[in-house]
């Protein structure tokens, strides 16, 4: 749902470029600060934070919702593009 909210395709490269970016840098800097906390702390603790940032990113992913461009689905199956090819590997 990213990339299909901009139009230009420069715009869709930066978006993936921030989505990479931040992922990787969210996913060191939570896997440390939370086994820090269940390690030094209580695992009860980490897994309440955990629950607590993931219910927050859904109601701010959900809180947006009538703001996204919604992109009609295409009419046939994407897996009939598998039948339709032709493969010469005898």
């Amino acid at each position: 749902m990213g990339a299909n909210q901009f139009h230009k395709p420069n715009h869709q490269a930066i978006f993936f470029y921030w989505y990479t970016y931040v992922l990787y840098a969210s996913n060191a800097i939570g896997s440390i600060v939370l086994l820090y906390i269940e390690d030094n702390v209580s695992w009860v603790l980490g897994f309440a934070i955990c629950v607590a940032f993931n219910i927050l990113g859904l109601s701010i992913f959900l809180s947006g919702r009538r703001f996204y461009r919604h992109i009609e689905a295409q009419q046939e199956s994407p897996f009939m593009s598998f039948g339709s090819s032709r493969c010469c590997c005898y």
